[in-house]
């Protein structure tokens, strides 16, 4: 942490962030890497100082999606109307946010997910749903893309009984939900799939080649380091061969014309920093439209602590984005 250049309150924040793990995720047996998705937060000052307090007036349900390999749970969050109603009125006609996790395609932090899931809800006006893909290293890619598209096309036929809009559906996901969320924008081009109104990629992995600068740079950085990238894509991939697919990679897919507009959004202490700015480039390239939000001084993950630096311009460009693109 010496070598950047972070503010008090960053420091502060990444120390805490340490002190909960005690050692690296390479380094971890299986049972602790499944105990790490499962686990509690305890309710104390220093928890407080990382999450801050749960977004209010949010329902939030339990959904079972089918798939071709059996059912796969996500978790459905919608704004009240009218918070004070016993009724617990919900609001109508809201865009739909498809929201995939991250955590390498290892790790899936139900109780972490709850919290940031319910503020995106709050912050966007939108309903919210979070999809548990299945996880590496018991299920290699291509599982959790065929989980994410399937949760796609289920969302698009369900959307109206949750009170959301199918022409008005986003995908979105951070690190490896990142490239689940482009994955399933190519997948769907290819296919004929459901429309996507925008894709909304917050530091995503899209090049399993891990040839970009940023991982030279930021090889030792906080919360995520070469190393451990190196391990999630050693776990997630199936064979050698895979992470020159494009579903993989969609940094290396061959075309990328007709996706859906973008929203690339990366984080300057970040090994992943680089293959996001390529990817918007290259979207850019091919005629799709893009917004890129390259946060300063803040670190990969930093969207799920509201205090981290990157947050308030983050949760107003995804904000806007989710307007600007929401059928009228």
């Amino acid at each position: 942490m010496e070598d950047y250049q972070f503010p008090k309150h960053m420091k502060r924040l990444i120390r805490i962030l340490e002190s909960f793990t005690k050692r690296p995720i390479y380094e971890m047996s299986p049972e602790e890497i499944d105990r790490l998705s499962t686990a509690s937060i305890p309710n104390n000052w220093i928890t407080r100082q990382l999450l801050d307090k749960k977004a209010d007036h949010i329902v939030r349900k339990t959904l079972r999606i089918p798939t071709a390999e059996g059912p796969v749970t996500a978790y459905l969050y919608t704004k009240m109307e009218h918070p004070n109603d016993k009724d617990r009125q919900l609001r109508l006609d809201q865009p739909l946010i498809l929201f995939f996790h991250g955590g390498g395609w290892v790790i899936g932090h139900t109780v972490l997910n709850d919290f940031y899931c319910s503020r995106l809800a709050e912050v966007t006006n939108s309903v919210v749903l979070s999809v548990d893909y299945r996880l590496a290293p018991q299920y290699r890619y291509p599982c959790a893309v065929h989980d994410a598209y399937a949760a796609l096309q289920w969302a698009s036929l369900h959307a109206p009984a949750w009170g959301a809009r199918s022409d008005s559906l986003f995908v979105m996901g951070g690190s490896a939900g990142g490239n689940l969320a482009a994955a399933i924008c190519l997948k769907a081009h290819q296919e004929d799939g459901p429309a996507i109104a925008g894709q909304i990629l917050i530091y995503p992995v899209t090049d399993g080649t891990m040839s970009s600068d940023s991982y030279v740079r930021h090889a030792h950085a906080p919360q995520l380091d070469k190393k451990s990238m190196e391990f999630f894509i050693d776990a997630y991939k199936s064979r050698d061969e895979d992470v020159y697919e494009p579903l993989f990679s969609p940094l290396l897919a061959p075309e990328l014309t007709g996706l859906p507009p973008a929203l690339v959004i990366t984080a300057e202490y970040d090994p992943l920093h680089d293959e996001g700015i390529r990817y918007g480039q290259r979207l850019q390239q091919s005629g799709v439209e893009v917004e890129f939000l390259d946060c300063m001084r803040t670190i990969h993950g930093f969207i799920n602590y509201p205090k981290a630096n990157g947050v308030p311009e983050t949760e107003q460009a995804v904000a806007t984005f989710i307007e600007r693109h929401t059928q009228k």
